[in-house]
């Protein structure tokens, strides 16, 4: 037997640690196959190529989830199943109609291209088609053999059913006739015989066999002479039927188990994608997201425990088959890991959450790095961890002879043997089970190590001597977990950037101990430890009044912001109002146009003369130019005759036709005669009555503001009792108008209900094509709203 690493045996013990192995049956418990929900109970890491690889698809099976429900899967089996002879040990009835179910299901779905999305999706085979075929027709609906399974079974079930109904005229009319000797007027069956119940006095009256007794010795169980023949060939028949229903068994075995039918690969791709399947589930309902594995920064977003997140909750139940939901909650948190701050010193009382801080965060990348759902919001980041390193707890050891502190050296030259950058390192109370001075020195030298080789690692301490040397690191931030000094409670908040207080003698106060205790214990701590009290206190009452003067800063922008829009749209209003009286002015006078338009046709008709005729429609010209005031808005047209002769023209020219006062398109020429093309009309005219020009002056469109035209951006979307459908569509439209108005904030309001309107946006945004451009922040207080700063 391989001997196991050092290191090999701390990963095995981290999984332990964070308690991995209890949270998998949350993910399993909605597998519909056996061998998917052991997919799920076993899932190994992935490389980051793989991961990347899966992502797709298993998006699609988190749409496919969210729109339609999940796919109902038939049962499968393992590998294992179908190692057998089928000759020896082939399948049973019910073995072989899971198979055609099975068949059934898959033939049916990927002839249809409802797997098209899977790369590893096989391609159905004639021979697939046939073996389908063939188990669809071995079973009546009710399980029993079908007659149409074979042409002598078919027979051999026929030629059963005329003698059972032989045997039961028979018997039923012993019945009748011997009614006042029998026992009771009903069969019996003894030996695998039908038999009648005949008082023992009165069993010479039948002749028979008697098959058997009854223990009173009263009554004996007879099988009528005249019924002995037809039974003899009803057994003879059943013997056949066995028979047949053997080789049937066993060639159908047989060709299930044909390796070119690959009937095991097929159930190997069903069972992960049940598992798939189940992940995306999981997803769905619990707000959790696949994460791929990219860059160095370990950024997680109102991180979750399976374990304690109320929305796991219903998971809990079904796993454990419990009777009601639990009751326990967590506050999500946010922490940060990248380039620079590559470790985080995590300080504050006891019991005030920094070991489930810890354990989150190992166990959401040990989840990120096996393909499953981690329980944070959307745009939180894990890198891709080789390895996931974890000292937490007590590990003394009476029977290996190990301390406290000796367990945790095993432990810290098991993490300092992996040497990968690719590592998280998650250590507890590091420093402890020592002397003070001499561990938090070895906890400093460790923390420097773990720097120089590039881990990004997690710990938890009460030693202020490493929360100033956080401070003071360009590569170490602190955390904490906020504690309400007044009630003397832990909120459960993590706070990053600020080291925390043990509180340890606030709370003994609290608990009763001694006052006189207390006061020599106040004065026993040295004069250095009050000076960073001191200055961790300010820290934190820093930290508190920023968050607020953030808060305030925001509010106040989006304020002004929201007045600037406001100056906006008033100032849209007049320019609207504007272009309207101008708009009706340019119609009034384009009607007076058309009058007098009518008008001189009216008069252009009447003219007979040529010389009139022409000059009329100069004189039409020139009215319709005097009517229309000069206004930008309005276009003049001056109508130049060009002076090209007249058989120089040619087919194209554009032409001014006097009669219509518009402009028209010669097509040819015919002698004297003109025909043009005008308004989608053809007229043959006279030369005189149109004027050459060398090119159509087209009239300029007047600008109108149009509907792509940034309007007034709102600041704030409200999407509360929509659809998700109609909410994307409001969500899209405003989308568009704010980043044309280069507006820097919207505020989009839908609220907590299910969790699926916001669950919706957020991925909505997350997967947007310019989603660059804005980011989005989440208010820890208020999760029924999500803000977009444009950048």
């Amino acid at each position: 037997m391989r001997k196991i690493s050092p290191l090999e045996h701390l990963e095995t013990n981290t999984l332990d640690h964070l308690e991995w192995h209890a949270i998998l049956p949350y993910y399993a418990c909605q597998a519909q196959t056996g061998p998917g929900r052991q997919r799920l109970l076993t899932p190994q890491p992935q490389t980051a190529q793989a991961l990347r690889e899966r992502a797709p698809i298993l998006k699609t099976w988190l749409d496919r989830v969210s729109g339609q429900g999940p796919l109902r899967i038939p049962d499968l089996r393992d590998a294992k199943w179908f190692e057998r002879d089928p000759f020896q040990n082939p399948f049973s009835a019910e073995d072989l109609s899971l198979v055609g179910k099975f068949l059934v299901f898959m033939i049916d779905h990927l002839e249809t291209n409802q797997f098209a999305f899977l790369p590893e999706a096989p391609k159905p085979e004639p021979s697939h088609l046939r073996l389908r075929d063939h188990l669809k027709i071995l079973f009546e609906p009710n399980g029993d053999w079908s007659p149409l399974a074979s042409p002598k079974l078919g027979q051999l079930l026929n030629t059963l059913r005329h003698l059972e109904s032989q045997i039961e005229r028979n018997l039923q009319s012993h019945l009748e006739r011997h009614g006042d000797i029998l026992s009771e007027s009903i069969v019996y069956e003894r030996n695998g015989r039908k038999c009648l119940a005949v008082k023992t006095d009165f069993k010479g009256r039948i002749r028979g066999i008697v098959q058997d007794s009854s223990a009173s010795g009263k009554t004996v169980f007879l099988e009528p002479e005249s019924v002995l023949g037809p039974q003899n060939e009803w057994a003879e028949t059943q013997a056949a039927i066995r028979e047949e229903i053997w080789r049937i068994r066993c060639e159908t075995t047989q060709s299930i188990l044909d390796p070119q039918l690959e009937i095991v690969a097929w159930m190997a791709c069903c069972a992960r994608w049940d598992a798939e399947q189940t992940l995306a589930l999981v997803a769905h309902q619990t707000g959790s997201h696949f994460l791929i594995p990219e860059g160095k920064d370990l950024h997680l977003i109102r991180a979750r425990h399976p374990y304690l997140d109320e929305k796991f909750a219903a998971l809990r139940q079904r796993a454990s088959q419990s009777e009601g939901l639990d009751a326990h909650h967590m506050v999500p948190f946010s922490l940060r890991l990248d380039d620079q701050v590559r470790g985080l010193v995590l300080s504050g009382a006891n019991t005030g959450g920094k070991t489930v801080c810890l354990k989150t965060t190992g166990l959401l990348a040990q989840l990120a790095r096996c393909g499953l759902p981690v329980p944070c919001e959307e745009g939180s980041q894990i890198p891709y961890y080789r390895y996931i390193l974890a000292d937490i707890g007590d590990h003394q050891s009476l029977t290996m002879s190990l301390s406290t502190f000796a367990s945790h050296l095993e432990y810290l030259k098991a993490i300092l043997a992996a040497d990968d950058p690719a590592t998280l390192v998650l250590l507890d109370e590091l420093g402890s089970g020592t002397d003070p001075e001499e561990g938090s020195a070895l906890a400093r030298a460790l923390i420097e190590t773990m720097l120089q080789r590039d881990y990004q690692f997690l710990v938890t301490t009460h030693m202020q001597v490493l929360c100033t040397f956080a401070l003071t690191h360009p590569h170490l931030d602190n955390g904490s977990m906020v504690f309400d000094e007044r009630a003397l409670r832990p909120t459960y908040q993590f706070a990053q950037g600020v080291p925390g207080r043990s509180h340890a003698l606030e709370i003994a106060r609290r608990s009763g101990l001694d006052e006189s205790v207390l006061t020599r214990a106040q004065e026993l701590i040295s004069a250095n430890l009050v000076d960073i009290q001191a200055a961790i206190r300010e820290l934190q009452e820093r930290s508190r009044s920023m968050e607020k003067a953030q808060r305030k800063l925001r509010k106040e922008e989006i304020r002004l912001h929201r007045k600037i829009q406001e100056t906006k749209a008033e100032t849209r209003k007049l320019e609207s109002a504007r272009q309207q009286v101008q708009q009706e002015a340019q119609s009034k006078i384009r009607k007076e146009v058309e009058r007098a338009e009518m008008r001189l046709r009216t008069f252009l008709e009447e003219t007979k003369a040529k010389s009139l005729r022409k000059q009329a429609g100069l004189e039409f010209a020139k009215l319709s130019q005097d009517l229309v005031p000069e206004t930008h808005a309005v276009q003049k047209v001056e109508i130049q005759a060009s002076g090209t002769p007249l058989d120089a023209w040619q087919k194209g020219d554009l032409l001014y036709y006097l009669a219509w006062g518009k402009t028209a398109k010669l097509v040819r020429l015919d002698r004297k005669k003109v025909h043009i093309e005008i308004e989608g009309k053809q007229l043959i005219v006279e030369a005189s009555d149109v004027l050459h020009q060398h090119s159509g002056q087209k009239e300029k469109p007047v600008r109108t503001e149009s509907e792509f035209e940034p309007q007034m951006a709102q600041i704030q979307l409200r999407l509360l009792g929509m659809t998700v459908e109609e909410a994307i569509a409001d969500l899209e439209v405003t989308l568009d108008r704010v980043l044309r108005s280069g507006q820097p904030y919207l505020e989009i309001i839908h609220g907590h209900g299910t969790g699926a309107l916001k669950q919706a946006i957020r991925t909505y945004l997350k997967r947007h094509p310019v989603r660059e451009q804005w980011q989005v922040e989440i208010d820890p207080g208020n999760d029924g709203i999500t803000q977009l700063r444009f950048v």
